[in-house]
C-alpha cells in the first residue's frame, strides 16, 4: 500500500512595498541633478524637481530631452528651461532608444536589484553608491549611442 502525501498551498507572502522614484539628468561627466522621492511623480512634483533642481544645473548650450508624458509636460517646466537658454525636446513614449538616460537607468536598476536594500535607509545609500558608479566615459557614450553629439564644452 503506496503512502498518499497531501500538500497544502503555501501561504503567498503579501509585501508592503514603497515605492520610490528616481530623478537624474544626464551629462557626458555623469548623472547630475538627482533626486528621490517618496512614491510616484506626479506633474507638480516634476515641475518642482525642474525648477528647484534641474534648472539650476543647466547652461545656456544645454539640450534637456524628456519622454513626452503629461507629467512632463505641466505649466513652467518649458518657460523654466528655456529660461536659462536650453533646449527643451520631448521624445514619444515609445522610443527609449533616442533617451540616453534609458541606458543608465538600466544600469543603476541593476545596481540596486544587486545591493538588494530591504530598507529605505539601505535603499538611499545603495542609490548614492549606484549614482558615483557612472563613469564621464559611459555616459558619454549612453549620449553618443542614442544619437546626439556627446560634446561636453567644458
Amino acid at each position: 500500500m503506496g503512502s498518499t502525501r497531501r500538500t497544502l498551498p503555501a501561504p503567498r507572502l503579501r509585501g508592503h512595498y514603497k515605492t520610490t522614484t528616481v530623478t537624474a539628468a544626464l551629462r557626458t561627466s555623469g548623472l547630475v541633478a538627482t533626486a528621490l522621492f517618496d512614491g510616484a511623480t506626479n506633474g507638480a512634483r516634476f515641475g518642482a524637481y525642474v525648477t528647484d533642481t534641474l534648472v539650476p544645473v543647466l547652461k545656456p548650450s544645454d539640450t534637456v530631452i524628456l519622454v513626452n508624458l503629461q507629467s512632463h509636460k505641466v505649466i513652467g517646466v518649458r518657460e523654466a528651461i528655456e529660461a536659462v537658454g536650453a533646449r527643451l525636446l520631448y521624445l514619444l513614449a515609445c522610443s527609449p532608444d533616442f533617451n540616453p538616460i534609458e541606458q543608465a537607468f538600466s544600469k543603476l536598476k541593476a545596481l540596486l536589484r544587486a545591493a538588494a536594500a530591504r530598507t529605505i535607509p539601505d535603499l538611499r545609500a545603495a542609490i548614492a553608491r549606484a549614482f558615483a558608479a557612472f563613469t564621464p566615459v559611459e555616459c558619454h557614450n549612453y549620449i553618443a549611442a542614442a544619437g546626439y553629439d556627446a560634446y561636453d564644452p567644458t
